[in-house]
């Protein structure tokens, strides 16, 4: 009998050392999947949920119902949505003496503190026999809010509606895509939802997918856009040949007729209109002054004029920094006197306005 020749005598240690590689790829692969696994569970537990948002037809995008939140990147709570989509407890099985219906975003929705901190459940449970529903939604301006109390308000039935609002808003009436306003073949305003089809779009709308299913995806997208952020600033500044030019202001006349219109639509739609301002504040030199004091004017102007009643907190968030010193806006671990209002805002605001409602 001849011996193997050596190729045959080979391939049985080839095939195992074949093996031996496959089975450590897949050990490689189990362990990476174990370890992303370990990181999305702590993730959830310590750092961020996964993306709450998601598109609507009517009002181009919510909070998704029935989800948690966590939210760490700019104060801190552990919350969930209803079955509505709202940061807030289930509407009421029996109908209390009066409800009001609260529009606004994401200062309303205040997610950056805990839900018995913020104003729209310290106004509730200073009105005692009283129903706030808070639909605040981040991201959301006057026209969202338009939309909404339009298509939900028969089914919510508000005694009276109490609109948010902050200068950011005013931007909000010159977008051209998503919600926006524009011009019928009559030329009368309409509100539209028009569709943002570009390549940024469509790629955001990609991660936005992932972002839904893995709170590691989400919490490491929004890092990356801070990082961005942060960066783009340092070029700016180390490769600009001289100061940046401030960006442009909006001008008033273009957003005045919106507002009027947007606001007269909200006032027809039901027995009562709160209009409630929260400025944008700047802590200099142990005071608090308006960053917009013309976009304060023309909310006060546009509300007279429509006969609208206006809650504006800005000389009682003022006072209350004249007196503690303390800013009423942003986070220890985001940066004080700037972002959203933290528990000390929300006090003041929640006074204020329990005192207007209960008038």
């Amino acid at each position: 009998m001849s011996a193997p020749t050596p190729d045959v005598a080979d391939a049985a240690p080839r095939s195992r050392r074949r093996l031996s590689r496959a089975e450590r790829a897949l050990r490689a692969l189990a362990v990476a999947a174990l370890l992303l696994l370990v990181l999305e569970l702590a993730t959830r537990l310590v750092l961020s949920s996964p993306r709450v948002y998601m598109p609507h037809p009517e009002f181009g995008f919510m909070y998704r119902p029935l989800r948690s939140i966590l939210h760490t990147r700019e104060g801190y709570s552990r919350t969930r949505t209803n079955s509505l989509g709202f940061v807030d407890d289930e509407l009421l099985a029996e109908r209390p003496g009066r409800r009001t219906l609260l529009l606004g975003d994401s200062f309303s929705a205040a997610v950056e503190v805990p839900r018995g901190e913020c104003f729209a459940s310290l106004v509730e449970a200073r009105l005692g026999d009283h129903e706030l529903i808070n639909a605040g939604q981040p991201g959301w301006g006057p026209l969202n809010q338009l939309l909404l109390l339009r298509s939900w308000g028969p089914r919510l039935l508000p005694d009276q509606v109490v609109l948010q609002v902050n200068d950011p808003d005013l931007e909000s009436l010159r977008a051209t895509r998503g919600v926006c306003l524009a011009r019928d073949e009559r030329g009368e305003w309409v509100v539209r939802l028009v569709p943002d089809r570009s390549a940024y779009a469509r790629a955001k709308g990609a991660a936005v997918l992932v972002c839904e299913q893995s709170a590691l995806a989400t919490a490491l997208s929004e890092r990356l856009e801070l990082l961005v952020s942060a960066e783009a600033k340092r070029y700016r500044r180390r490769f600009s040949p001289g100061p940046a030019a401030p960006a442009p202001p909006i001008l008033i006349e273009e957003v005045r007729a919106p507002l009027r219109w947007v606001l007269g639509r909200l006032q027809r739609e039901t027995p009562r209109l709160v209009v409630l301002y929260l400025p944008s504040l700047n802590y200099r030199g142990g005071a608090a002054t308006l960053a917009h004091p013309e976009r304060q004017a023309l909310y006060v102007q546009t509300c007279a004029e429509l006969g609208i009643e206006l809650v504006d907190a800005s000389e009682a968030m003022q006072a209350a920094f004249a007196r503690d010193g303390q800013p009423l806006h942003g986070f220890q671990n985001s940066l004080m006197g700037q972002g959203h209002l933290n528990s000390a805002g929300h006090a003041v605001v929640g006074a204020l306005l329990s005192d207007a409602l209960g008038r």
